[in-house]
């Protein structure tokens, strides 16, 4: 249902086209009024829209598909379509969808549009897939000894919205025992990754790390003490998890600092950086204005 349309409703006007005529003499067998039925069901256009005004979008949806298409409500999920679609767990959202859904994709800045409708729940499910993978053209590969699943788990535990996506083991074609894990596949805040028990062979050193941007104080503060755990504390927001792969954790506004117009500024803050661990953006930004620290 268009609320653009109801909204319309209230102004809309229609003028005569010729001559007027008379208007016609309606009478109904049942008795009732054709002139106030008419009017009530004008009225029910702005009594709607204000109701559906006040209900957040997926409690909208419920009341729209319960009580215009007669659909029970304990077969409408909202919440779960919406936790599907935004999680991309594409097994929950085929459960969803019904047999005969229509799925048409328009075209965005960045993402081109589907060229023809697709019709059924799984060719929908399938070109969701498609186009979600197709988002992510480059996957790092993390080389571990054995631990490569444990490694998995722990980081999937530190960042929201992961999960593991999928486990292979080694067969009887080697190299490794066959049954052992040989990789896992898995997404941390929806970027995927892949861990390859490979061997003792490689290690991770800081050539390769991985940034961290972080919105608030507090959201450094938590990856730094979750992925410190158990590793190593390095220089200017650097440090190495228990597992030695090194990440940056940085707070919002940090490049700013190091690259303000003002060389004195840019300067007293990179100074400041040095000093520092764990990533301040309050101190940095203290010593970039030249307030001297406490």
């Amino acid at each position: 249902m268009s609320l653009d349309v109801l909204r319309s409703r209230t102004s809309r006007r229609e003028e005569p086209l010729g001559a007027h005529l008379p208007d016609p003499i309606v009478s109904r067998a049942d008795g009732i009024d054709p002139e106030h039925e008419a009017l009530l069901a004008d009225s029910v256009g702005p009594a709607l829209l204000v109701v559906l005004d006040t209900l957040a979008p997926a409690e909208r949806l419920a009341f729209v598909l319960h009580d215009l298409f007669a659909v029970p409500f304990d077969e409408i999920t909202p919440d779960a379509f919406l936790t599907a679609s935004r999680d991309g767990d594409f097994d929950a959202l085929l459960a969803v969808l019904d047999p005969d859904v229509v799925l048409r994709a328009d075209s965005t800045a960045v993402h081109a549009g589907a060229s023809r409708k697709v019709c059924g729940a799984l060719a929908g499910h399938r070109s969701a897939r498609g186009r979600n993978t197709m988002q992510q053209k480059i996957t790092p590969n993390l080389w571990f000894d054995t631990e490569a699943e444990e490694a998995a788990g722990f980081y999937t535990a530190v960042f929201r919205n992961s999960r593991i996506v999928n486990v292979t083991h080694y067969t009887e074609a080697g190299p490794r025992p066959a049954g052992t894990v040989m990789t896992v596949e898995f997404e941390l805040d929806g970027q995927r990754f892949v861990g390859i028990n490979g061997g003792p062979q490689f290690t991770f050193d800081e050539a390769v790390s991985f940034q961290i941007d972080c919105d608030t104080q507090d959201e450094v503060d938590y990856y730094w003490e979750r992925l410190s755990e158990g590793g190593e504390e390095g220089p200017c927001g650097w440090l190495k998890d228990r597992y030695g792969l090194s990440w940056q954790v940085v707070p919002a506004g940090m490049e700013e600092l190091v690259a303000d117009p003002d060389p004195e500024r840019a300067q007293r803050a990179m100074q400041a950086m040095f000093g520092m661990s764990k990533l301040d953006i309050a101190a940095l930004r203290s010593a970039a204005d030249g307030v001297p620290t406490t």
